[in-house]
């Protein structure tokens, strides 16, 4: 990575602590990244299907509404990085 690739890491970070600071946690709105590496699947209930197919009840309703509820908002932000 160059130098300037990395500027923007600070201000990342920042953006996902504020969430923290808020109190807000939401689940991923990506099951199948971010749940196969999850150490607490079984507490979500994660599930994992043939051909690979993993679910999340908590993150398909994260992902049906992090668009529209504010408290979702930091987690938006992140996930919209690139096009910021």
């Amino acid at each position: 990575f160059e130098t300037e690739e990395l500027s923007a890491g600070g201000l990342l970070v920042a953006t996902l602590l504020e969430g923290v600071a808020a109190g807000e946690f939401p689940a991923t709105d990506d099951a199948k990244s971010d749940c196969r590496f999850c150490d607490y699947g079984e507490v979500c209930g994660v599930r994992s299907g043939n051909w690979g197919q993993i679910s999340c009840r908590f993150a398909d309703w994260t992902a049906r509404n992090l668009k529209d509820l504010p408290e979702l908002g930091s987690l938006r932000r992140v996930r919209n990085w690139e096009d910021e």
